[in-house]
């Protein structure tokens, strides 16, 4: 018994190693940013000075490409590409020693031990840290050992709520592909696709819409992804989830609106009403999404 509590301490252990904090990423995004831009600088400078040589005409006549005309990003979102394009708060850096990890779990299993192992206080398991730490050849080493990938810390969040959070677009398709379910909740009412939300993670927030995830799940505290979304500052993400059917504000507001009547949820009150009476009370525009303009995270206001 106590072989296999140290085979599986030292197997979490493991999965959780390598990967680069993502304070240590932003730096490297910023440092990268710089460069780039001292780079082009220089470009510039030396064009300038060969046009002003050659009578301030340029050679091909065309106009360098500023600032303002570069592809729009979603406020709050920082993408990883500067640094591997490996995903979002954390990168691989250092790979896990597959052969020594494997060792480790043909102990495991000769011992008859559990690959989802967890101890208090955070419950965590070798999957779960994986995730977070963007080990992905870690956690599909564990799947097909037969280790839970939806089983959820003392938080109830599961590796998909932490791909999500920590934009690990590459885990997030894995686990859908294996059967997560998109729409999971925590112990805080929050979904998957709520928690990258928060984090501003936009590559990861249209997945999940386009997979099908729910974007109308109130937490606890009632709030939707597009509540946090505007909350964050993020108008081009709020209106993307607001075009996709996060709009849950505008008809449960039934004291002001009068949808909801006394004892029924506002959700109860709509159905059977028409379109126009909707309107009347000011919800009809979002029900009626044909009138609706297409919303995307690429526009940019």
């Amino acid at each position: 018994m106590l072989a296999q509590i140290t085979l599986n301490k030292d197997i979490v252990t493991l999965a959780r190693q390598g990967g680069i904090p993502l304070r240590e990423r932003i730096k490297a995004e910023e440092a990268a940013a710089a460069a780039a831009a001292a780079a082009l600088a220089e470009k510039e400078s030396k064009a300038k000075g060969a046009d002003g040589k050659s009578g301030g005409k340029s050679k091909g006549g065309g106009s360098t490409l500023g600032k303002s005309q570069s592809a729009p990003m979603i406020e709050g979102y920082k993408t990883a590409s500067a640094v591997g394009g490996q995903g979002g708060g954390w990168l691989r850096k250092q790979g896990v020693d597959l052969s020594k990890f494997t060792g480790k779990l043909d102990e495991l299993k000769a011992l008859g031990g559990s690959l989802d192992y967890s101890e208090k206080p955070f419950w965590r398991t070798a999957v779960w840290q994986a995730t977070w730490k963007n080990n992905f050849s870690i956690v599909k080493l564990l799947f097909r050992r037969g280790a839970s990938i939806t089983k959820a810390d003392y938080q109830g969040r599961t590796p998909l709520h932490e791909a999500a959070f920590y934009g690990h677009l590459e885990l997030v398709d894995f686990f859908l592909d294996h059967g997560h379910p998109i729409d999971c909740v925590d112990i805080f009412g929050q979904t998957p696709l709520i928690r990258a939300v928060e984090s501003g993670c936009a590559e990861v927030v249209k997945r999940l819409v386009q997979r099908g995830a729910a974007t109308n799940v109130e937490d606890s505290d009632k709030v939707t992804a597009q509540h946090v979304a505007a909350f964050r500052g993020m108008p081009t993400m709020s209106k993307f989830l607001l075009y996709n059917g996060s709009f849950k504000n505008y008809y449960t507001m039934d004291p002001i609106r009068g949808l909801a009547e006394p004892g029924k949820s506002p959700s109860d009150s709509i159905h059977g009403r028409s379109r126009g009476s909707l309107a009347r009370g000011g919800a009809g525009i979002l029900l009626g999404r044909k009138s609706l303009p297409r919303a995307s995270l690429a526009s940019h206001e």
